[in-house]
């Protein structure tokens, strides 16, 4: 009896008992479910509270007085909690445009690694790792969008106003809400799961934005004079010792960077949707460039001043180098993280039924990409494949590689290539701006969140965008810091998403009586493939810590 409350329909004139069922009692204290995002407008959620408890008091008698008592509630009645909702003027896009901005967080300056991982762990051991990779990243993916849909239909069940019944087909549909991974955590399993991951995500994503800003501001001061500055002086500000223009011309890459994104940092995801899909488009064709002059170049000339007497003029012939599996699965996997993306990609998508294909279609494509780009350039670099293969463009000359008699569609192409990494972070920064905003958010206290969302949603995509450009200006060689914060991305891509699909499933099938959603594939039900993913998330850390100290000490190289 505890669980249903008694209350008179709007509208009706003639007494109508009508009996909805109310949470347990231990989903009462869950704030998150009744909080909403940045992108939404003030939120009644503490009168939904409230109410929802004088509910639960009425509801142990049925009495005819109960007719006036819950007139007077329904005066008082508010619309359902907007926790997370788009508001009114939200900007919805198609699949294929989720596909596309998942592909834009997907796709980055990882994919310039992948020729010397290959070269580290030979062509056919790191496709067959990048295949497995990529399939356990998809998984991963999938778990995210289940557990959406699963935070989702337990925080309905707390609000009379969108109750559903448990064997409604619409249980598990996601809606227009969107809860950020450590709200879901939160819900599913505890503070203690939503703080850690907030802590790890904030210094994860902090770092990535860092490591953007002294990409962009390195590469341009080195790759592009400054005008009237850096004209006549080739600038390494990795050295030791920087020549002070070279610095100069630095820290004025790092302001027009800075005013270039900001703007767009500003902007929803949705908002960003002709931008992303033109960037899309720009990073397709650079990997077919990539791809296509290196294939010919292969067949044309070898590179540099290598001789090899037949083609084609590969370079590189190993297959199985095992001790280079830490690094190529380690490229792998942050080359091809979107997943603390997943709840931003998934909202503004206006056909929910088919959202479990974005994610495993973009990864699909981006492993494609990846695993040519990787055979191609390693079978023809070989060894002298720089870290960042994009610099070996650096020397194109239209046939081959070896710096000389360039003509004018060469330049071009070489410099395509060779800013590639720039021109992708311009798209990549706001949208890890927004990422961090919105967890940066979601973790506040419920009183801040409750305040003026636009005041905070400013100063919050502010307090996400500025100080990894001004830290920048200071710290221009990551090293191990970049290395050391590696390590919680395997918390992100596989730790939350395993813990997440185990601890929805099991709250959803003791609260309905079942959990599978639209969303899942068959396969997926299957607890061990979670728990295989939940290992990987706590022995990859391990495995990349012990690799970064025997890096270090010169004896892993």
């Amino acid at each position: 009896m505890s669980h249903f409350v008694w209350r008179r329909q709007k509208g009706d004139f003639a007494p109508k008992d009508v009996f909805l069922p109310l949470p347990p009692r231990r989903y009462m204290d869950t704030p998150k479910c009744l909080i909403r995002s940045p992108s939404e407008g003030p939120s009644n959620s503490d009168s939904i509270h409230k109410r929802n408890k004088a509910f639960f008091f009425f509801s142990v008698w049925r009495v005819p007085f109960m007719s006036t008592v819950m007139q007077v509630v329904e005066a008082e009645d508010v619309k359902p909690s907007q926790n997370s909702e788009a508001p009114k003027d939200f900007k919805y896009y198609s699949n294929l445009t989720g596909y596309c901005v998942a592909i834009n967080y997907v796709i980055g300056v990882g994919i310039l690694e992948i020729s010397y991982a290959f070269m580290r762990a030979g062509l056919v051991l790191s496709t067959l790792m990048m295949f497995v990779s990529t399939a356990i990243l998809i998984v991963s993916a999938l778990f995210l969008v289940e557990s959406q849909a699963r935070v989702q239909a337990l925080c309905r069940r707390r609000n009379v106003n969108e109750y559903m019944s448990d064997d409604d087909p619409n249980l598990f549909l996601l809606s227009n809400k969107k809860y950020e991974i450590n709200e879901m955590l939160d819900v599913a399993v505890g503070k203690w799961a939503s703080n850690a991951y907030s802590t790890i995500i904030s210094l994860f994503m902090y770092t990535a934005l860092l490591s953007y800003s002294t990409v962009v501001a390195s590469s341009l001061v080195t790759l592009v004079p400054f005008p009237g500055i850096t004209t006549e002086i080739y600038c390494n500000v990795y050295a030791s010792q920087i020549e002070p223009s070279c610095l100069l011309s630095y820290n004025l890459y790092l302001v027009i960077f800075f005013l270039l994104v900001l703007p767009i940092a500003f902007l929803e995801i949705s908002e960003q949707k002709i931008l992303q899909i033109a960037l899309t488009i720009f990073r397709f064709v650079t990997i077919f460039i990539i791809v296509i002059t290196t294939l010919i170049a292969l067949f044309a000339m070898p590179y540099g001043s290598l001789f090899i007497d037949s083609k084609p003029y590969s370079s590189f012939t190993d297959s199985f180098v095992p001790s280079g599996i830490p690094i190529i699965y380690a490229t792998i996997v942050f080359a091809q993280l979107c997943h603390h993306s997943v709840p931003g990609v998934i909202q503004p998508i206006k056909n929910k039924h088919r959202i479990r294909w974005v994610f495993p279609f973009a990864l699909f494509t981006t492993f494609l990409m990846y695993a040519l780009v990787g055979l191609i350039t390693s079978a023809y670099f070989g060894t002298n494949a720089f870290p960042m293969i994009n610099l070996n463009w650096i020397t194109y000359t239209g046939a081959g590689f070896n710096g000389q008699n360039i003509p004018v569609y060469a330049r071009i192409i070489s410099a395509v290539v060779v800013l590639f990494p720039i021109i992708d972070i311009v798209s990549a920064y706001p949208l890890n701006s927004v990422t961090l905003s919105s967890n940066l958010y979601s973790a506040l206290p419920a009183s801040v969140r409750m305040r003026d969302s636009k005041l905070i949603k400013i100063a919050l995509r502010l307090v996400a965008s500025i100080p990894p450009i001004i830290l920048s200006s200071f710290i221009r060689d990551l090293g191990v810091i970049v290395q050391i914060s590696s390590v919680f991305g395997f918390f992100i891509t596989f730790f939350a998403p395993a813990i997440l699909q185990l601890a929805t499933k099991k709250k959803c099938l003791k609260e309905f009586g079942r959990h599978s959603t639209i969303y899942s594939f068959k396969f997926l039900d299957y607890d061990f493939i979670s728990y295989i993913i939940l290992a990987l998330g706590i022995i990859s850390p391990i495995v990349q810590v012990i690799v970064i100290i025997l890096e270090r000490l010169g004896i892993l190289k």
